[in-house]
Parts: structure tokens; sequence; C-alpha cells
């Protein structure tokens, strides 16, 4: 007899799914917005202001050393000079012209750190009237 195809037999049914009817999308809001905050300065005011007038301070620090430094300078090469002006027996002209730059040097130097300040701390008060708020507290608060 002749071989009898295989049988084939259909795969087991799962159980039904149910499907859920999918719900209408609801609009979503986006998150009330904070209010603005007017009145109030940037957060980054104080500590600037702060910053800057460290700033200040050690610029006029530097200035005040510089032109000790160069009142110093100025001492030595008046010391290697005689009442009429011309140098001592046995001073050396280089060295006094050597104070005299560097005491022209330091007293530059003393200037421009003097300026920096000035500069420093006119950023430093600028600073600090910004970061007033609507109430007028002080900008330096603990």
């Amino acid at each position: 007899p002749p071989a009898a195809p295989p049988v084939v037999h259909p795969p087991p049914a799962s159980p039904p799914v149910a499907v859920a009817a999918a719900a209408p999308p609801t609009a979503v809001a986006p998150p009330p917005e904070a209010p603005p905050a007017e009145g109030r300065p940037a957060g980054w005011l104080r500590p600037a202001m702060w910053g800057a007038g460290a700033v200040s301070l050690g610029l006029a620090g530097a200035a005040g050393w510089q032109a000790l430094s160069a009142r110093g300078h100025d001492r030595d090469a008046d010391a290697m000079l005689r009442p009429d002006g011309s140098l001592q027996p046995g001073a050396d002209p280089a060295s006094y012209d050597a104070a005299r730059a560097s005491a022209a040097g330091a007293r530059r130097d003393a200037w421009v750190a003097l300026a920096g300040a000035a500069v420093f701390a006119a950023a430093a008060g600028t600073l600090g009237w910004l970061s007033l708020d609507d109430a007028g507290a002080p900008a330096v608060r603990f």
C-alpha cells in the first residue's frame, strides 16, 4: 500500500486575548510656570560683588607694596649721591642707574595696581547696588 501523507494538526489555539479599547488621548497641559521673579536680582551678583571686592583689596595691597618698594629704591639711589648731585666716590654709576630704573618701574606698577583696584572697587559697588532687592535689603547679608 502506498504511504499515507503525514497528518498535519493545527497548532493549539491560544486563549483569547482581550483587547482593551484604547482610551482617547487626553490633552496634557504643561506644568504651570513659576511666576517670573521680577524685582529679584540674579543669584550671581552678590558672589561676584564679594570677588570683585577681594580683588580690589588685593590690588590695593599690591599698589602699597610697590609704592614702598619704589621709595626704597629711591632712597638707595639718593644714598649714592653727594649733596651737590654728583655720585659719591666709589659709587658705581650702573648701580645708581639700576636703582633709579627699579624705582621708576615700581612706581609704574604701583599706579597700574591702584588703577586696577579702583576699577574692581567700582565693579564691586555696582554689583552690590544691582543686587539690592525690592525691599531694599542691603547687599551685605549673612
